[in-house]
């Protein structure tokens, strides 16, 4: 029938596909958070852009995001994040920049990123707290 390398692979697959099937960490999926609120720019919504909620933990490597639009974001429990501090990184390009095509074999336009680094940077200042079984919903404003 099946030599007995093949059943242990089988075996070894099947321990590894249990293992990142629960996750890792606290709770594995069922301690993440959903996780959603408003982003503001200049006392408006920001209509488009991204949000990154990274982990200021160093010992965890969590990181989460999603889409902006309309001023709104929403990341659902199973993208989102255990509770703990993190840091958030908001990008939005400027509008029209970046759009010429580029020539065949040239590299792509790099979109001019219009929120400021201190928001959009690595060492963003904005940070939120996410607990658990709290409402999560973040009001997360740029000057």
């Amino acid at each position: 029938m099946y030599s007995k390398g093949f059943m242990g692979m089988l075996a070894v697959g099947g321990v590894l596909a249990m293992i990142f099937a629960t996750g890792c960490g606290q709770g594995g999926a069922s301690g993440r958070q959903a996780i959603s609120g408003t982003v503001t720019f200049q006392g408006k919504p920001l209509e488009q852009g991204t949000i990154q909620i990274i982990s200021m933990d160093p010992g965890k490597q969590a990181i989460s995001g999603g889409m902006i639009k309309g001023g709104k974001f929403s990341i659902a429990a199973d993208k989102g994040l255990a509770p703990g501090k993190y840091r958030v990184r908001i990008s939005s390009p400027e509008e029209g920049s970046g759009a010429a095509p580029a020539m065949p074999g040239d590299p792509a336009p790099v979109a001019k990123e219009r929120i400021p680094p201190e928001y959009s940077g690595p060492e963003s200042k904005l940070e939120i707290e996410v607990t658990k079984g709290g409402k999560n919903e973040f009001k997360l404003e740029i000057k």
